[in-house]
């Protein structure tokens, strides 16, 4: 605690400026009865006085991010009024933002980062929530390596926007020119495809070390481009950046928000797949951020939250639900959630949650236990083991002959079934086929349609059919999943199912040259699964 604080307010002694605005200013402010520092935010006094729609505003984020409750968004403590000016008292952070990592991380690190806020945004989405201006200023650094998303000062609940008057006015844009999403730049509604864009930014920026439009010229200048100009391929700039990688951040980036993931959850599941595949099932051993002055920045961070399991007792009433289908990589939420933990990192944490949440733990142990690392821990497993069995069969053979008068019980030998390749692309093409089944009424409804209406209700059911096809075969056994022709399978599907969900999008939406650009891709993509499955029949 500073001895001379720069002066008082209300409860709170101000300490220092973390940080200005144009429109606010962020200090570091002690809270002597909890004995406590916090982030303490103004809203500049002249802006209170001349423009009450601003104070508005503030007030609103002050009541949005104190309903978010999660990991990864910063806790807002409490909104006040002191002396006719507004302040917000929050978390406080002493790594500072994530602007100083820009161009330092590693991949893995990168992918923390990705995995936090999007899990971060998950949350926002289920209380129909979205930022609006996500930035590297805005992406705080926990004392533990993890990122924090701060300032929902320019969100609002948007479901909410037609049944009450909006604070921001009709028109008016709100965020930073450089990861500003070409709909929010056009003064449009935002949904929660928005912060995907401005995420995308920030993921394009973190691998090459500056955003892709930087704002030389005029912040209208830098929109225009967000509007009208592709966003470079990161490989042009960055050749060694992973070709999946770049498919990704494509998506996240696609200039009509219909092309970008259905939500924050299903771009995480996306990039996750290609995550363990480049890095293995524990890359989040590499993926905390350096900081100073702690004891566990050498710890593997746990999975982010995607999914809490009950809302606490005392927590406010939470906007509107989401659509009736809560979107995943597949369109379809699965019902059970896994969890997946470290006995280094303590109590098992909730992970996320998808249709290859059971798919994605089983393709992890395999993959901890392919290769020479593996074949040498089998190696050194196998005496313990034997002697732990050893042991066990010995006290279970005393434990009989005490209990049964010195007779001898032998229990049935155990078999144990293996299933053959052949079994398994049998169950696999099993799936496929019932799929096909499902899918040949709802392709002719959409051949037939001559309407919006029917082409979005045909596509719907397609997607829906696909869907249930990646649900099946996470049903089928761990060692059938885990294998390559199972795994290519899924993704196929799974992508099928997100592509004619964006395809009923299109119908709705009467984007007619899409629709017919998007249905000749599907069909391609669908020739490609019937040969594949064709290869392992």
């Amino acid at each position: 605690m500073s001895p001379t604080p720069i002066r008082s307010v209300g409860r709170y002694e101000l300490l220092e400026v973390l940080g200005r605005g144009g429109a606010a200013v962020v200090y570091l402010a002690y809270q002597g009865d909890l004995s406590r520092r916090v982030a303490l935010k103004e809203l500049a006094p002249f802006q209170a006085a001349a423009d009450p729609s601003f104070a508005g505003r503030f007030a609103e984020e002050s009541r949005v991010a104190g309903s978010l409750s999660h990991p990864n968004i910063v806790t807002v403590h409490e909104y006040f009024e002191y002396e006719g000016v507004p302040y917000i008292a929050m978390e406080y952070l002493s790594q500072g933002s994530l602007r100083a990592y820009v161009g330092t991380l590693t991949l893995a690190q990168i992918a923390g980062v990705l995995e936090g806020v999007l899990a971060g945004l998950a949350h926002g989405e289920g209380h129909s929530i979205v930022h609006r201006d996500l930035k590297p200023e805005n992406l705080l650094v926990t004392a533990d390596g993890r990122v924090k998303i701060a300032d929902f000062g320019v969100a609002r609940a948007y479901a909410d926007a037609v049944t009450r008057p909006v604070v921001t006015a009709v028109g008016t844009t709100i965020g930073t020119p450089a990861y500003m999403a070409p709909e929010q730049a056009l003064g449009r509604e935002v949904g929660p495809a928005a912060d995907l864009y401005s995420l995308g930014i920030v993921a394009w920026e973190l691998l090459i070390g500056r955003v892709p439009f930087e704002e030389k010229d005029t912040p209208v200048a830098v929109l225009y481009k967000h509007v009208h100009e592709p966003i470079p391929p990161v490989r042009s700039v960055a050749p060694d950046v992973d070709p999946r990688i770049e498919a990704w951040l494509e998506r996240m980036l696609a200039k009509d928000p219909a092309g970008r993931f259905p939500g924050a959850e299903a771009a995480w599941e996306a990039l996750e797949d290609v995550v363990l595949e480049l890095l293995g099932p524990r890359w989040r051993r590499d993926a905390r951020l350096p900081v100073v002055e702690t004891a566990v920045a050498g710890r593997p961070l746990t999975p982010a939250v995607f999914k809490e399991p009950a809302e606490r007792a005392d927590a406010p009433p939470s906007d509107p639900a989401p659509p009736a289908h809560p979107v995943t990589l597949d369109g379809v939420r699965a019902p059970a959630p896994a969890a997946d933990s470290d006995p280094s990192t303590g109590p098992p944490i909730p992970a996320p949650v998808g249709h290859a949440t059971v798919h994605r733990l089983a393709r992890r142990h395999d993959l901890e236990e392919e290769g020479p690392a593996g074949t040498a821990k089998r190696s050194r497993r196998g005496p313990a083991v034997a002697a732990v069995v050893a042991a066990t069969a010995v006290a279970a053979i005393a434990g009989v002959l005490l209990g049964n008068g010195g007779k001898t019980h032998v229990p049935p030998p155990k078999t144990t079934t293996t299933l053959s390749p052949a079994t398994q692309a049998e169950q696999v093409v099993a799936v496929v086929k019932s799929v096909a089944t499902v899918r040949a009424p709802a392709l002719r409804r959409l051949d037939a349609a001559r309407d919006a209406t029917a082409q979005a209700t045909a596509a719907t059911a397609l997607a829906d059919a696909y869907a249930t096809g990646v649900r099946e075969l996470d049903k089928l056994p761990a060692v059938t999943r885990a294998a390559p022709q199972t795994r290519s399978i899924d993704r196929t599907l799974g992508s099928l199912a997100q592509d004619y969900r964006a395809l009923s999008g299109d119908a709705r939406g009467l984007r007619k040259e899409r629709y017919a650009s998007e249905l000749g891709r599907i069909e391609r993509a669908e020739g490609s699964l019937r040969a594949e499955t064709q290869a392992i029949s």
